[in-house]
């Protein structure tokens, strides 16, 4: 767990001279037996149910008076907690591989983000929840076959052209199309979309 290799790293650095003080502050898990894993080790943690449920929850609550309520794996309500001022605040998740896994892609069922599958649900979810909650970092886990560019650009707001144009080839092939147009790969793959504030499109080299 990584509450557990923070508090190893912690006291490993404390023993160089080098102080950081880490705090769980709450998980988030659906598997009962892994809910159970949590609430045993880390007793008085708050343990939520549904990270959809978490982020929907923290969004509407956010600039609301007192703090917002989320379930917990035990059935009932508890307060999202929140870093006091000049924290740092980690968000740590390791977001359903299930759709994303090689073994998944080899039986022919190719789910991406968008697809409503377990692991782009989690993942939209997780980053909701990053930004709701205006998390300093994330740190993200996930099979080598997820789709990392595009994960980047969900949370980064940019997109990498070459990116871009491979997705719209995967799908015009998908559908019976032979080659789909584009600017030539050199310049494609150094150039970024991204959305600025007020809804700007900018693209750069």
């Amino acid at each position: 767990a990584p509450a557990i290799a923070l508090s190893i790293a912690s006291k490993a650095l404390a023993a160089e001279g080098v102080h950081l003080q880490v705090r769980h502050e709450m998980s988030c898990e659906k598997e009962p037996f892994k809910q159970a894993y949590i609430a045993r080790n880390f007793p008085g943690v708050p343990v939520f149910s549904d990270v959809v449920e978490l982020a929907e929850r923290a969004a509407a609550g956010k600039g609301q008076a007192g703090a917002a309520m989320a379930t917990t794996s035990f059935g009932g309500e508890r307060a999202i907690p929140d870093a006091a001022p000049g924290e740092l605040k980690v968000l740590i998740a390791g977001t359903s591989c299930k759709d994303f896994s090689a073994r998944k892609r080899a039986t022919g069922v190719k789910l991406d983000i968008e697809d409503g599958g377990t692991s782009g649900e989690t993942f939209l979810a997780t980053v909701d929840y990053l930004f709701a909650a205006e998390h300093d970092l994330l740190l993200l886990e996930n099979v080598i076959t997820a789709p990392w560019a595009k994960m980047a650009g969900y949370i980064t707001g940019r997109a990498r052209l070459v990116d871009v144009f491979s997705s719209i080839q995967s799908s015009a092939k998908s559908q019976g199309a032979k080659k789909v147009d584009s600017t030539k790969a050199g310049v494609i793959g150094e150039t970024l979309l991204e959305l600025e504030d007020g809804g700007r499109l900018v693209v750069s080299q």
